[in-house]
């Protein structure tokens, strides 16, 4: 049996079914026999600390969570912050600038809030795909009538830019180019109709590692779960990485070990795979 003293796992695409709310009464279970052997399981996301709690409410008492793309680690039985890699204000606005000069509805993940400007609400709202999910965006953001001048006002904790899009496939791969061109930002993505970036060097594996240092053990004492481009970093950095069934061919190779998809209870099989020491199959 592979010698796990902690479980990291995705939320949207992982952990949550497609309606990125629900979570599956095998995964609690699953997640609850997990901390009953003592080993805790920490939501790594892209999401902002706010937009988990719902989900939070569901399972066994949680301490710690992995947020933004790994730009925080927070102690949520302590309400606090145990580790920040967060944008500057400058670099963040030069971000923008080049996604509002696209189809896109940019937003800014700052401490515990979403901001967006009004025009990018009226434009979220006219996408076609995921409106549920895009409705939980709309629920929880904080109007920012201009959001450039807030963020040179207000420069700390800039966590991440998550810019929703209807661009065509081969335009958001070619904005996602030139904004790694920059070198201003970690960009990546976690769903077909999206770009995230994050300061340089904040990756669920960089949360993973800090959180590590926190509880003592070391990153090859860590299985993680996911399915996203924004996972990788993680998969290539935990001793035992595991993709979901759904996810892409290219995410399955780099995890290596594969599970069920998350609509077929995945997280639930990995975890209880591990504690009855099994291995789980490799991708093929």
């Amino acid at each position: 049996m592979p010698n796990i003293k902690l479980i990291c796992v995705d939320l949207d695409g992982t952990l949550l079914m497609e309606d990125h709310h629900t979570i599956s009464p095998a995964n609690i279970a699953a997640i609850a026999a997990a901390n009953a052997a003592g080993i805790p399981i920490v939501p790594t996301t892209g999401r902002i600390l706010t937009r988990l709690l719902d989900q939070l409410k569901v399972l066994p008492p949680l301490q710690y969570a992995i947020v933004a793309n790994g730009a925080e680690v927070v102690d949520v039985a302590a309400s606090q912050v145990l580790y920040g890699k967060y944008m500057s204000a400058e670099a963040t606005v030069a971000l923008l600038d080049k996604l509002w000069a696209e189809e896109v509805a940019p937003m800014i993940y700052q401490r515990d809030k979403m901001l967006m400007q009004p025009r990018d609400f009226a434009l979220l709202d006219t996408f076609p795909d995921e409106r549920d999910h895009l409705r939980a965006f709309m629920r929880i953001g904080v109007e920012v009538p201009d959001l450039r001048a807030h963020l040179l006002r207000n420069p700390d904790g800039i966590c991440k830019i998550n810019a929703p899009c209807i661009l065509p496939e081969e335009k958001r791969q070619r904005l996602m180019a030139e904004l790694r061109e920059m070198k201003l930002a970690e960009v990546t993505t976690s769903m077909p109709h999206n770009i995230e970036c994050n300061a340089l060097g904040a990756t669920k594996a960089d949360g993973i590692a800090a959180l590590c240092e926190v509880m003592g053990i070391t990153p090859q004492q860590v299985m993680a779960i996911g399915d996203g481009e924004n996972d990788i970093a993680m998969m290539h950095a935990v001793g035992y990485p595991v993709a979901m069934g759904n996810a892409k061919d290219h995410i399955r190779r780099a995890a290596g070990h594969v599970t069920e998809s998350n609509q077929n209870d995945g997280v639930a099989i990995a975890i209880q795979t591990i504690l009855k020491g099994g291995e789980l199959p490799l991708y093929q």
